[in-house]
């Protein structure tokens, strides 16, 4: 018996006032790795032994591939995974899973989590204390800010600095070589060294006055 019956209409967003479920994508990335990882133990202890997950290694990159891999299912219509957002849709409060069902006499099988308040607090305080200004050229500022308005995800490790634009593929500074881009990210890892030493991922956003800002995430 299908899991669904083909003409089974998936909500695609169900409001509850103060918070949404909408379906989980690859632009969540960012506040879904924040969410996981703040509340890991939490999560490890409800889910580590069935699923392996989230394990202490999560990097940011699994989880956009994890991601990548929920939302194809949501397509496919296997399974469901809507992320919990509160009501702007600013924050992600959790996610929910919708299952084909394990076993008879059942529809599906359904699991949620939620981050913990105080957990959640405590993230955004250290997030908060993670943010810096950076001090860039005004030509710097104004390349980066041309490249995209979104927040634009930079890590160094030991394979040099790596960029991921938007929600495209993270590719090696060296990519961008010989543009004015090339000059304007080389100048911000050069300023976020000197915060934060030399192993780091940070978010860079350069709002629309062309002031820029970094955030720490790991």
């Amino acid at each position: 018996m299908p899991f669904l019956p083909k003409d089974f209409v998936v909500p695609d967003v169900v409001d509850a006032g103060t918070f949404r479920l909408r379906p989980i994508t690859i632009h969540d990335a960012f506040r879904d790795y924040d969410a996981v990882m703040s509340t890991r133990e939490h999560l490890w202890a409800r889910f580590g032994d069935a699923w392996g997950w989230p394990s202490a290694e999560l990097t940011l990159e699994q989880n956009i591939v994890d991601l990548g891999w929920h939302q194809k299912e949501f397509q496919l219509r296997s399974s469901f995974d809507y992320v919990i957002a509160s009501s702007d849709g600013t924050r992600q409060l959790g996610c929910v899973y919708v299952d084909p069902p394990g076993e008879d006499g059942i529809d599906a099988e359904a699991w949620y989590w939620a981050r913990a308040l105080k957990e959640r607090y405590e993230a955004e305080s250290r997030a908060q204390s993670a943010r810096v200004k950076l001090e860039l050229s005004p030509g710097s500022s104004a390349h980066l800010r041309q490249l995209t308005a979104e927040p634009i995800l930079l890590k160094q490790a030991g394979d040099g600095v790596r960029v991921q634009i938007d929600d495209r593929p993270m590719v090696p500074l060296a990519a961008f070589l010989g543009s004015d881009v090339a000059a304007a990210l080389r100048e911000a890892t050069v300023r976020i060294a000197q915060q934060f030493g030399q192993t780091w991922t940070v978010l860079l956003t350069v709002d629309a006055d062309e002031s820029v800002t970094v955030q720490r995430l790991a």
